[in-house]
């Protein structure tokens, strides 16, 4: 039987896992989708939401393993103009609390990761459930060109691996 696994975000010191279908990048360390919270364009510098740190749970597990984890987006940024988001990997022993300033770990431009140039995830999980997999982290930098219609704006990220 093939495993079932769900995408959980990752919050407060803990951490506190929740399933997420969606989410939103915002100036809160929240799992809620909705509105509240937005991140304010600034009138100079940079706006930064909180990092969403996001991990992979097998609730049904494997045959024998998950394993070659990675991460990608469609290679096209559709937020809007003035609206960048950044990616990176965290290991899952080295947690932190998610921050709403410059990210020391999601750094580069998440749209460099693609179906064909994915980023690579370590970790693995044998023939059981659980939490597994480094985190993807990810956060949105606002900069004083962008607009509130890109607030309307949504994109997809995906997740892909081996399962034996």
């Amino acid at each position: 039987m093939a495993a079932t696994v769900v995408v959980q975000q990752a919050t407060s010191i803990g951490p506190t896992y929740t399933t997420v279908t969606a989410f939103r990048f915002r100036n809160a360390q929240t799992t809620v989708d909705d509105t509240s919270d937005a991140i304010l364009i600034p009138g100079s510098g940079t706006s930064y939401s909180y990092e969403v740190k996001l991990r992979l749970n097998a609730t049904v597990a494997p045959v024998t393993a998950i394993n070659n984890i990675k991460f990608y987006t469609d290679g096209a940024n559709g937020l809007g103009t003035g609206v960048s988001v950044y990616a990176g990997t965290q290991a899952s022993a080295s947690y932190t609390e998610p921050v709403n300033t410059d990210s020391t770990v999601a750094t580069t431009d998440a749209f460099t990761y693609t179906s064909g140039a994915p980023l690579s995830v370590t970790g693995s999980i044998g023939a059981t459930t659980g939490n597994f997999g480094d985190f993807v982290v990810l956060q949105a930098d606002i900069a004083p060109t962008a607009t509130t219609a890109s607030n309307a704006n949504s994109e997809t990220f995906a997740f892909r691996w081996d399962e034996s």
